[in-house]
């Protein structure tokens, strides 16, 4: 059995004032995929207006360098309309101004002025002055777009849940979030493997499903990406505004972006890094 690995970063939780998650993936064969959950200290703390960037960005480079490819992030690498170009597409909808098609499609935050935003930029930058090859050495995924398209319904963000006898459960069951995330985590098959305690926050997930996306396209699995992806988009955007047919700008896929359109593997064995307790 060929044996895969590769690296997810919930790097959305910088913008968010949480510290974001490495996840390491790996084929274990028999359908088993396992996931080794760290801190990236690389990416930990608050950034500063003063902060020279060439400290920042040789900081991130060191921790990303080390990592296997492809390394998925949530974080946009193709602005698409957003940076605008002689042949960008003049914006009609509020919407347009803050968010890429697939960010107003799966609710996500707007990649330049949410809370990512000021992150997003930096770490474009850094790429910009680096050898990493985008859409090769990193990808983009879309967590809330794999739960979605994995037909879960409702939100997991700021949710919590344990594992328990019996299976996954929330941690508080009258939060619609922490139970959202508990069935997941359940219909995914995901196992902590290593802590007592069994517990997962949104941000693990988040990390937990950007891994798996880029475990997808190392593994050459199946990803929803390009033309498909753009259809797929072009339809909740049209459902969202509620209009008969969805226009062109809205059935654009950023470059890059992969989602995970079904399961590739049976079981999740989550390990977390000793001194990582929730």
């Amino acid at each position: 059995m060929a044996k895969y690995t590769a690296a997810g970063i919930n790097l959305s939780a910088f913008g968010a004032d949480r510290r974001p998650v490495l996840a390491t993936a790996s084929n274990e064969g028999e359908g088993v995929v396992r996931i080794d959950l760290s801190p990236l200290a690389a990416f930990g703390g608050k950034a500063k207006l003063m902060d020279p960037l060439e400290e920042s960005f040789a900081r991130w480079r060191m921790a990303l360098v080390e990592l296997p490819r492809p390394i998925a992030v949530d974080c946009a690498l193709d602005l698409q309309d957003l940076a605008p170009t002689a042949k960008a597409a003049e914006p009609k909808y509020s919407w347009q101004l803050s968010h890429r098609a697939i960010d107003f499609a799966f609710y996500g935050d707007a990649p330049i002025t949410d809370r990512i935003g000021v992150f997003g930029q930096r770490f474009r930058a850094m790429l910009g002055r680096s050898t990493f090859a985008v859409g090769q050495d990193l990808i983009e995924a879309n967590p809330g777009a794999c739960i979605e398209m994995l037909k879960f319904k409702g939100s997991y963000k700021g949710g919590a849940a344990h594992h328990a006898r019996g299976g996954w459960k929330a941690d508080n069951s009258t939060q619609a979030n922490d139970r959202t995330l508990a069935d997941v985590a359940q219909e995914l098959g995901l196992n902590i493997e290593n802590d007592p305690k069994g517990k997962l926050d949104s941000g693990d997930l988040d990390a937990i499903l950007c891994t798996l996306t880029s475990l997808a396209v190392a593994m050459d699995r199946e990803t929803v990406t390009g033309k498909r992806l753009g259809a797929a988009i072009g339809e909740r955007v049209t459902r969202r505004m509620a209009v008969e047919e969805p226009e062109a700008a809205f059935k654009s896929a950023p470059q890059f972006a992969h989602v995970i359109g079904e399961p590739f593997w049976q079981a999740v064995l989550v390990y977390r890094a000793k001194g990582d307790g929730k």
